[in-house]
């Protein structure tokens, strides 16, 4: 993860922060390196505060390492080079939910996956999501599109708006409003790709495996 795509999660904690405390205020749009914290609207103060959050929005990633000297950190690059450091290890055990509430497709995808990858299986999105929003080594979600409780969308706006950085896959056996779908996701920037129901994993076994490992594996590693 760049600089840019972490200034985009820091802006987007701030202003969630900023809904509940006075303190905080929106940051600018854009930021150099030299800028003061102050000059894009970031009181120094306040960092340790920011990071509970960013935590969270950062799939729990431990930030404390690397965070050790807040009080030195003057500048947006301070800060925003720190949370590089401590992201860049990537998660140590990276691991894929797929939540599906057919019973049947869970466990066809367990015979042909459960030995390649680290998998989280739920038929209930409610318990998926539990799960996902309290596991920091979860880097990948497939999840069904029609499912009781909660749809894939609304999962993953769920989980989205505390874990901006994870990536979804959507599973959608709804060839009618596809188009659509694809083009509401797409816009906001929610899935990294949409497979079709039902899913036929014996003629796409290699193309699925390496779809899965270029998130968990080399997600994982980077």
């Amino acid at each position: 993860m760049n600089k840019q795509q972490i200034y985009e999660i820091l802006k987007e904690s701030v202003r969630e922060l900023a809904k509940g405390n006075d303190l905080f205020s929106p940051l600018s749009d854009h930021c150099e390196d030299g800028a003061s914290l102050e000059s894009i609207g970031l009181d120094p103060l306040l960092l340790p505060d920011l990071i509970p959050d960013l935590k969270k929005r950062f799939g729990g990633k431990d930030l404390s390492a690397s965070l050790t000297h807040l009080s030195a950190m003057h500048t947006a690059g301070d800060f925003l080079t720190a949370l590089a450091t401590a992201l860049g290890n990537g998660i140590a055990a990276p691991c894929m939910v797929y939540v599906d509430d057919e019973d049947v497709n869970l466990f066809i995808f367990k015979r042909r996956f459960d030995k390649i990858f680290k998998v989280a299986y739920f038929s209930d999105p409610l318990a998926a999501l539990d799960f996902i929003l309290n596991d920091a080594n979860v880097a990948l979600v497939l999840t069904d599109e029609v499912m009781p409780k909660m749809t894939g969308n609304e999962l993953c706006d769920r989980v989205h708006a505390l874990k901006p950085a994870l990536k979804f896959i959507l599973l959608t056996g709804n060839p009618n409003n596809l188009d659509d779908l694809v083009y509401r996701t797409m816009r906001r920037n929610r899935f990294y790709e949409f497979l079709q129901k039902p899913l036929d994993i014996e003629s796409r076994f290699a193309e699925l495996q390496d779809l899965f490992a270029s998130v968990l594996v080399e997600g994982g590693a980077a």
